[in-house]
């Protein structure tokens, strides 16, 4: 198995995780919304909401240069949008965490944008929408071009956009673990 296969395979593992933290965080959102008050699982991902994206943004940045810098994938136009999403956020989630909070505005913001591009960009690849215009662009490939299938529907936007969805869980549920300590 060549190194690129065995890091596709990797991060693809990575990107169900990511879901699955993903699907727990907007529960114990859904848990509080209903009951109004935290469960378990809630409490837990609150105390390392803010480390838990900031690793999550580091690793898809590190996926990301692996796959352009060693495995000389060139990023299509929505790729280096992600990117741009993506990457700010493992500065702004380690000095968020020096300063002691527990969530990042700025995370849930540029996470918000960055899944919007992503659903874009995989619904591209899939063939739901159809555009020329990442083509047209000059200096990239394709946005619709698919390096990576892995397990039948996670491509390289899909990675992003699995680390994107989960930090927004993160984030929203740190931020209401923080509006309500009481409850805690």
């Amino acid at each position: 198995m060549s190194l690129t296969t065995y890091v596709t395979y990797t991060l693809a593992a990575l990107t169900v995780v990511a879901e699955l933290i993903a699907l727990a965080a907007f529960g114990a959102l859904l848990h509080k919304w209903k009951t109004g008050t935290f469960c378990a699982v809630g409490k837990k991902l609150h105390l390392y909401a803010l480390p838990l994206s900031t690793l999550m943004a580091a690793m898809a940045m590190a996926g990301s240069l692996y796959y352009s810098e060693i495995a000389h994938y060139v990023p299509c136009l929505l790729c280096w949008y992600q990117r741009i999403a993506m990457y700010p956020m493992v500065v702004i989630g380690f000095l968020a965490g020096i300063s002691k909070r527990t969530w990042s505005p700025d995370m849930l913001v540029l996470s918000v944008i960055g899944a919007v591009i992503a659903f874009y960009h995989y619904l591209l690849q899939i063939g739901v929408v159809v555009s020329t215009r990442c083509t047209d662009v000059g200096y990239s490939v394709s946005c619709a071009e698919k390096f990576a299938m892995t397990y039948g529907y996670i491509t390289i936007p899909m990675m992003a956009l699995s680390v994107f969805v989960a930090i927004i869980a993160l984030q929203l549920l740190a931020r209401t673990q923080d509006a309500a300590p009481t409850q805690l």
